[in-house]
């Protein structure tokens, strides 16, 4: 009987150890600087990211887990309701920059882990603990948007492997989303002469999500989110490293990954 009491409060304690309810949101602006011509001129888009525990049905051994490695077996899940920033260089053209990162593996969504990094919570997007949900919770201020994870920073590590930032895109005709093209963070003098990055920022905030993207290129409501703006030929075996941008970016690369199911959101 007093085993049985011993192992009921383990679990009792295991239990509220292992609470899958956490979940923590924090809305943001996203501040893009760049100098122009020797002139600093700043954009910014309001956005929110929305992290909570994945909950499914408990199991004996995830108690054993968390009591003997205190690991938490869960998983943490994340939703981003957020749109490219749009950066007009006053008068020298449109950059959109995008919620994602352009790697050798194509475009995928960064934002997830770069917000934890800046707020101090480096290698955790799984298992968040209510320690981190309550900093992400309680963050203020301003700070800069720190894009890599700590081994990254190191001057040894392989700068081949460094995402270069956001990914950037412009286009020759908005109205034709086969015009667009891709605008190289560290280079974007080369498309927008005088006009050279400066940083990202995030400001911790309550104003309104902004949602002006697709007015100013209507046309991504009419195409699929895992559709590319081009199709590659049928049978084509051309390298995704050999093809243009618009035959690798999709509608959803515009997007935050949880935009369709938040847009209720105000």
């Amino acid at each position: 009987m007093g085993r049985f009491f011993i192992l009921a409060v383990l679990i009792c304690v295991a239990l509220v150890g292992c609470d899958d309810t956490r979940e923590a949101t924090l809305r943001y602006r996203l501040i893009a600087t760049v100098e122009i011509d020797g002139q600093k001129v700043e954009e910014s888009t309001v956005m929110q990211m929305h992290y909570k525990n994945f909950h499914r049905d408990p199991h004996f051994w995830d108690y054993v887990i968390w009591l003997i490695a205190r690991i938490n077996p869960r998983t943490t899940a994340s939703d981003h309701a957020a749109e490219a920033l749009i950066l007009d260089l006053k008068g020298r053209g449109t950059v959109f920059i995008l919620p994602s990162v352009h790697g050798s593996m194509g475009f995928s969504h960064f934002h997830e882990v770069c917000l934890l990094l800046t707020l101090g919570i480096e290698n955790k997007l799984n298992s968040l603990t209510t320690e981190d949900m309550r900093q992400i919770s309680s963050a203020k201020g301003r700070m800069p948007l720190q894009l890599l994870r700590p081994e990254m920073r190191r001057p040894e590590y392989p700068k081949s492997l460094v995402s270069k930032g956001p990914a950037m895109v412009t286009f020759k005709d908005e109205r034709d989303p086969r015009t667009i093209e891709e605008v190289d963070p560290e280079n974007m003098e080369r498309h927008f002469p005088g006009v050279r990055l400066l940083n990202f920022e995030i400001e911790v905030t309550d104003a309104p999500l902004t949602r002006v993207l697709t007015k100013r290129l209507p046309w991504l409501e009419t195409i699929d989110r895992n559709e590319t703006l081009e199709r590659e030929p049928a049978g084509s075996m051309r390298p995704p490293h050999e093809r243009p941008v618009a035959f690798l970016i999709h509608q959803g690369d515009f997007f935050g990954t949880g935009w369709e199911r938040m847009l209720h959101v105000k």
